[in-house]
């Protein structure tokens, strides 16, 4: 499945309410400061505003999962970044 087909509710399966609703909260409040979608490899690219610095996130579609990574320092999975 590429990223793009992904609804909401997949993608609160995948990062679960709490984070997703932390997530969604930093889009609305514009802290994801730049989000670069490459079609040719089905991968996005963003910086996201943290509390102390700004993180790089990484996402790219699998055939029956998102495979994704940020450099922020929460040990949890996915954190809201993501």
């Amino acid at each position: 499945m590429k990223l793009t087909d992904y609804t909401d509710t997949a993608i609160k399966n995948f990062a679960g309410s709490t984070i997703f609703s932390r997530g969604h909260g930093y889009y609305e409040e514009d802290m994801v400061m730049s989000l670069d979608y490459n079609a040719d490899n089905d991968t996005i690219n963003a910086q996201v505003a943290g509390n102390d610095k700004d993180y790089k996130v990484r996402l790219g579609g699998k055939p029956s999962s998102i495979k994704a990574n940020c450099d922020c320092p929460y040990y949890g999975w996915p954190c809201k970044h993501v």
